[in-house]
């Protein structure tokens, strides 16, 4: 169907009545993941598209600028670093630390094996990513892929109809499918207050592989020989909240970026 829906009508009259509009910046140069690209690893379909569902239709904007050549813009509700496959050298990451101390919201995507390309961005913000892959291995399905519950801090992260169920009905909430995730620990750290939003309990069955992980062969085996590790809760994504002057400064580290 062309008709829009509630949300949509709504997200013009925001466009038309507000002083500026909301403006995520995804940063560019180290082959981030690309919100207008449509390929399967980018996030086209959900940010720049015409589906019902991306932001754009939403009333949101979303933009690229690099780091390299640029300063981070300063009208950025949202700066996104999504999955940087090779370093930032320093002057690239003290921009973000810099946006990070003005009080700027941000989303960090780690990934498996490219967890320490943001580790001084990640160390100023007290976050961890613990190196190897989560897996669950499974007769069904590939080990690296398997479902984790959001807590209780994620189902009340926005208004979605699944986070609406739980915050009013305490219905199961959101589920999230990972494929190839990072574990994170962490502390409080700069006036933080941090919180897990995606954790998945631990057992026999799951670990942090850290030897070759083959994903469509036979299953991976634990091996403490090899770095393998178990834990009590695996955590793979963080929600980090502080007060900066006279407005609510919001940060989420996920540990991977395809969930």
């Amino acid at each position: 169907t062309v008709w829009p829906e509630q949300n949509h009508v709504a997200a013009v009259f925001k466009r038309l009545t507000r002083k500026e509009n909301v403006k995520i910046q995804f940063a560019t140069g180290h082959y981030e993941r690309d919100p207008f690209d449509h390929a399967g690893r980018n996030y086209g379909f959900l940010i720049t598209g015409k589906g019902r569902h991306t932001l754009l239709n939403n009333g949101v904007d979303a933009d690229t600028f690099s780091l390299a050549a640029r300063d981070i813009p300063a009208k950025t509700n949202l700066l996104v670093v999504a999955d940087p496959r090779s370093a930032y050298n320093e002057a690239e990451l003290q921009k973000m630390s810099d946006h990070i101390d003005k009080g700027g919201n941000a989303i960090f995507y780690l990934e498996p094996g490219k967890e320490t390309i943001l580790e001084p961005v990640l160390k100023q913000l007290g976050v961890h990513p613990v190196a190897g892959t989560i897996v669950q291995p499974d007769a069904h399905e590939m080990p690296h892929i398997f479902y984790a519950p959001m807590t209780r801090a994620g189902n009340y992260l926005a208004k979605e109809p699944a986070m609406e169920d739980f915050q009013q009905y305490r219905f199961p909430g959101v589920k999230v499918q990972h494929e190839g995730t990072l574990h994170l620990e962490y502390e409080a750290k700069n006036g933080f207050s941090i919180e897990p939003v995606i954790t998945k309990e631990g057992d026999e069955k799951a670990w942090i592989e850290n030897g070759i992980l083959v994903v469509d062969s036979a299953a991976p085996i634990f091996n403490a020989a090899e770095g393998d590790l178990r834990k009590d809760e695996y955590v793979t994504a963080l929600k980090l909240t502080r007060r900066v002057g006279n407005k609510d400064q919001r940060i989420i580290v996920t540990g991977e970026a395809d969930y």
